[in-house]
């Protein structure tokens, strides 16, 4: 089971930085520090559980560089922009609860998979009707889980989904539309429903003189992402102290078969990004020789 993102390609690539940058030590300034991803898709995150050990802020770290494989672009470019980049992702559990009994007698129970279709109907609009247009967010229901067999309406059924902007607080209001609606819809067809709100990510505001310094490194390979994506990334907690850029990293093509979007079941990446991701990487590390970056 994965959720088909990239990050073993994300290990290799550090790896490749790190065997850089310790054949070429001497010649540099300062001290690198390489982080690698520790429970990204998991809440609260490994970027959050690093930074309240307080070890980079003792490191000294000034400035924090991290990257994400892309397949909507080829290997050998990059991507990313300054200021809002990647959203806000919070989680939600909605339990529906009804009357289970036969499936043949629904009159005799109260039935929380319609309640619930009901409910997930509903949320479509907090979007279009509950929130500022102009302001991006997301509402989506990804798991459903009820009953345990065809002629049996169980006792409950529960929805879990992500809510993604770039504000907390817009989060708490859309969570609140959530419960109201899961609340009165289960009401009105005779059970109950109970809602949870589980707070995620900040979202990733990548600094602009990082961001700068990035640009010129990866010099014609960063072609300009026009807007912010809804995605998340715990690489916002780094961000929170340290000024720091995110990127994507172009792993999409046709050969590798590999241009499905994120959590695809076929997601892949061309490998050949590897050499751009570990050029660009190594290249921001103030002394790094471009002798070296021209032979990647």
């Amino acid at each position: 089971m994965a959720h088909c993102c990239g990050h073993d390609l994300h290990t290799s690539c550090l790896l490749g930085v790190a065997r850089l940058l310790s054949e070429e030590k001497a010649r540099l300034r300062g001290r690198v520090v390489l982080i690698f991803q520790a429970a990204e898709e998991a809440l609260p995150g490994g970027g959050r559980m690093l930074m309240e050990t307080g070890l980079l802020q003792e490191l000294g770290v000034e400035a924090i560089y991290g990257l994400h494989t892309y397949p909507f672009l080829e290997p050998g470019q990059i991507t990313t922009r300054e200021g809002r980049l990647m959203a806000s992702p919070s989680e939600f559990i909605v339990e529906v609860n009804g009357r289970g009994g036969h499936a043949a007698a629904p009159h005799q129970t109260v039935d929380p998979i319609v309640a619930a279709a009901q409910i997930v109907t509903q949320l479509q609009t907090i979007v279009s009707r509950n929130t500022d247009p102009l302001e991006p967010a997301v509402v989506t229901v990804g798991k459903i889980n009820a009953g345990t067999a065809r002629n049996i309406i169980p006792e409950k059924a529960t929805l879990e989904g992500t809510i993604r902007t770039f504000d907390i607080a817009r989060t708490r209001e859309i969570f609140a539309r959530i419960r109201h609606i899961s609340e009165h819809v289960a009401a009105a067809a005779g059970g109950s429903a109970q809602a949870e709100l589980i707070e995620g990510y900040p979202p990733v505001i990548n600094n602009p003189d990082t961001t700068a310094r990035l640009l010129r490194v990866a010099g014609p390979a960063a072609l300009p992402l026009d807007a912010p994506v809804m995605a998340g990334e715990d690489f916002a907690f780094y961000q929170r102290e340290i000024p720091g850029t995110f990127f994507f990293l172009g792993s999409g093509s046709d050969e590798a078969d590999s241009r499905h979007t994120w959590h695809h079941p076929r997601y892949n990446v061309d490998e050949r990004c590897l050499k751009t991701g570990i050029a660009v990487m190594a290249g921001l590390v103030p002394g790094y020789c471009e002798a070296i970056q021209k032979r990647l």
